[in-house]
């Protein structure tokens, strides 16, 4: 168990991550009856739909169960404008998730830049713009977030076959993080880190590289996310 200023490790539900497309209630119950401390719930699915966010939080109170995570609804790797987009609904669904106590969600960072410049300045160029567009971006998530007691974990997808080679490597250990996003973890106090074990066994590190920011960063833990 990993004991923090921040809380202590359980272990939470995420049917979606097994292939199980299973509504909200019939999640409740299967982690309860599983034998789950908590539970993570697809909030924008919940919302979307009109569910009950009181009648949920309820049973779950009923069945003993703590809120786990929730997917991050904005895809900010895309264009400005659907990340506009994605980033004004935020708010009101992190609203839902606080309802729910489900306090903290993850996204992955570029293992690899999108296009793959071949002369060393462009190329340098290149990967500095990318840095800033995490920082801008994941800042910016960080900021709502925090506005509503929800972390946000970044995970380090380490396995080689998620690079294309279409572009540069850009992040593809933890030991990377620093280099391009270390100025977000004193701009953004719910910032922390995604551990994957997978990802950490396929770039050959191992925990205490996850630990290195200390264990109050850790905000998620994915022992097993595919079905």
């Amino acid at each position: 168990m990993i004991r923090s200023a921040f809380c202590t490790m359980y272990p939470s539900l995420n049917s979606r991550a097994l292939g199980l497309d299973l509504p909200a209630k019939a999640t409740l119950e299967l982690a309860s009856e599983a034998g789950f401390e908590g539970v993570d719930l697809m909030v924008r699915d919940i919302v979307e739909g009109g569910g009950d966010l009181r009648e949920l939080r309820a049973r779950m109170n009923d069945l003993g169960l703590r809120g786990g995570a929730w997917p991050l609804p904005v895809t900010w790797r895309a264009d400005g404008e659907r990340f506009a987009h994605d980033l004004g609904r935020l708010p009101k669904l992190a609203a839902a998730a606080a309802a729910l106590a489900l306090t903290r969600t993850g996204t992955w960072v570029m293992p690899e830049t999108p296009e793959r410049p071949e002369s060393e300045a462009a190329r340098a160029d290149h990967l500095a713009a990318i840095g800033d567009l995490h920082l801008q971006r994941l800042g910016a998530i960080a900021r709502v977030l925090a506005e509503h007691g929800c972390r946000l974990g970044l995970e380090v997808i380490g396995v080689a076959s998620s690079r294309t080679g279409r572009g540069w490597p850009f992040v593809t250990r933890l030991a990377e993080l620093d280099r391009w996003l270390g100025t977000l973890w004193d701009e953004a106090p719910n910032l922390g880190i995604l551990l994957d074990g997978f990802h950490l066994y396929a770039a050959g590190e191992t925990i205490e590289a996850g630990l290195k920011w200390g264990v109050d960063r850790v905000v998620w833990v994915h022992l097993a996310d595919l079905p």
